[in-house]
């Protein structure tokens, strides 16, 4: 059980409320487990079972030789059925499954509306002014939101709320995948720290919904990256080598723990102004 000698790394943190991340080594007993899985062929996409509901035991018994880490069972995830509600789906979903909201309450509009109320609070000056400070009942190009704006939402909320940013575009697949194995394996740990959350991951122009990675590096492909793209049909994952996630720059926004640790109006006025930043990978490292 002694570590194989890989490099551990902890992510730069910036600010009071950062979450700490540990990239964990791998371990005899896991490359051992994996030999088991050698020649084995991961779907392009798999059902999560159904529309509405993400059923974590059934992706984990689907994916079971390819040592999956997934997050919880969760109300939903995201679907969109135009080119630009896709940060809404994606912070709404989340919403909709830590804190029980409504559909109705997660709405583009109803969104829209809690941001202006978050800004009139102070929350990301910065957004504001790009927006003008209104955004209520704007569609299409000019109602597109990112990672800073979820990240808004989720504070307003009071939810213990992070960014990490990749900033590289080689060897952005690889980080991201890190950063999701990492955050998922240390809730399962210790169920104190990470996330049993689904991750949202941004690029330009379009975000998803990260539910969980593979872990058997012997597969084929090796280890890959579990995403609900709310473009795709309903009930569907992609299973996406990470690689492929390689070429772009990313915002990863998560919930740390399993959301029941609130945010104190201390820790609030702390986020507002400039928004903190967890981590960073940037010149191929932390």
């Amino acid at each position: 059980n002694e570590a194989i000698t890989i490099t551990m790394r902890t992510l730069t943190q910036h600010g009071t409320h950062a979450a700490a991340i540990i990239i964990a080594p791998m371990r005899v007993h896991d490359i051992l487990a994996n030999q088991a899985t050698e020649n084995r062929k991961l779907p392009c996409k798999i059902s999560y079972g159904g529309e509405s509901f993400f059923l974590a035991p059934r992706i984990s018994l689907i994916l079971e030789a390819f040592r999956p880490r997934v997050c919880r069972s969760v109300i939903s995830l995201p679907s969109q059925n135009d080119d630009w509600s896709c940060g809404y789906r994606n912070v709404g979903s989340l919403l909709r499954s830590i804190l029980g909201m409504t559909v109705k309450q997660v709405k583009p509009l109803s969104l829209q509306q809690l941001l202006e109320q978050a800004w009139r609070l102070g929350f990301d000056p910065y957004s504001a002014e790009e927006f003008s400070h209104k955004l209520a009942g704007k569609e299409g190009k000019a109602a597109h939101i990112g990672a800073a704006e979820m990240l808004v939402l989720l504070w307003y909320h009071q939810l213990d709320a992070n960014l990490i940013e990749v900033h590289d575009t080689k060897g952005a697949g690889e980080a991201v995948f890190e950063v999701a194995r990492t955050l998922l394996e240390l809730w399962q740990a210790n169920k104190s720290s990470g996330t049993c959350w689904p991750i949202v991951l941004q690029h330009d122009g379009h975000s998803r919904t990260i539910v969980g990675v593979t872990t058997a590096p012997r597969c084929d492909p090796e280890c890959c990256v579990l995403v609900r793209d709310p473009r795709d049909k309903p009930g569907e994952i992609q299973c996406i080598p990470y690689k492929k996630l390689d070429g772009r720059q990313y915002q990863i926004v998560f919930v740390q723990g399993d959301g029941s640790q609130l945010l104190t109006e201390e820790e609030l006025e702390r986020k507002k102004g400039d928004l903190p930043i967890a981590a960073k990978f940037q010149d191929g490292q932390w």
